[in-house]
């Protein structure tokens, strides 16, 4: 599994660099462009979610941002340095609007941790591992593969 992280000042103008690490993501990752749409409005959300309702755009906190890439899926995780959420509302609630809903029906998967201020998705897309990496990533999932069938104790 590989993976690449951002960090962001508790302000919106710093949404902005979220759209730049997806398109440094799909890029090195030769993500069909087609894909950045669904890709973007995901992080943008989650990290929007985490300067307005975790740090309540205090300047001292930050958003820590990182995408986990591994041959099946992307996966993110948003934490901000808020006191967290009940995240049980968001999950027991019917799906509507925009922000962690949106995200909730969007993504493959959807969890939280910290209290609510972590919030990890992933999303299977195609992509292609770039060749200095391709090796590396196949040993990787071998090794998981192993280790996920071997007998439990």
């Amino acid at each position: 599994m590989f993976g690449m992280g951002i960090e962001l000042r508790s302000s919106l103008s710093e949404l902005a660099k979220t759209d730049e690490f997806m398109q440094q993501i799909m890029s090195d990752y030769q993500i069909d462009t087609d894909y950045f749409g669904i890709l973007s409005f995901l992080l943008h959300e989650c990290a929007k979610n985490a300067i307005v309702h975790g740090n309540q755009f205090n300047a001292e906190k930050k958003t820590y941002i990182e995408c986990h890439i591994n041959k099946q899926s992307l996966e993110f995780s948003v934490r901000d340095e808020g006191k967290g959420f009940d995240y049980q509302s968001i999950l027991n609630s019917p799906v509507d609007g925009r922000g962690l809903a949106a995200v909730r029906l969007l993504a493959d998967k959807l969890e939280f941790s910290h209290q609510g201020s972590m919030v990890k998705y992933s999303i299977s897309i195609p992509f292609s591992f770039p060749k200095k990496h391709l090796k590396a990533a196949d040993l990787m999932q071998n090794r998981l593969n192993k280790i996920n069938q071997s007998p439990k104790i």
